[in-house]
């Protein structure tokens, strides 16, 4: 039985509050569809401030990782 686990916590500009959530897929592909969704998402609403998103197998082990933070990467 294995379980994949899409971790997202996001923050916009215009709030204080990092939203967090968990979604459980049971297949590869469903965690990898979703965790691509979640970044273009975050990648084209200009108010994203901060994105982490990434994929736990059911081991605990993380298989993808990305962190999305506009300000900082503007200052690269």
């Amino acid at each position: 039985m294995n379980k994949w686990f899409v971790t997202e916590i996001t923050k916009v500009s215009d709030s204080e509050a990092y939203a967090k959530a968990i979604t459980e897929k049971d297949t590869y592909d469903e965690a990898l569809a979703l965790y691509h969704q979640i970044l273009a998402s975050a990648y084209a609403n200009p108010n994203m401030e901060y994105a982490l998103v990434y994929i736990t197998n059911y081991y605990g082990g993380t298989d993808m990782m990305e962190r999305y933070e506009p300000a900082a990467e503007a200052e690269v």
